[in-house]
């Protein structure tokens, strides 16, 4: 089985919470970034593991 996840990249704190908990109630594992900065962090930490 793939370990996938979906990366949010949004700056509306409420507008990505909603997402990340609308994926995570369809069964998907998601991070979540406010800007391209946190999300290539948020890409980098991922690769690494």
């Amino acid at each position: 089985m793939y370990n996938e996840q979906i990366l949010i990249v949004e700056d509306e704190p409420a507008i990505r919470e909603m997402i990340v908990m609308t994926l995570e109630m369809a069964g998907f594992d998601s991070l979540q970034a406010a800007d391209v900065s946190e999300a290539h962090q948020q890409v980098s930490i991922t690769a690494l593991r």
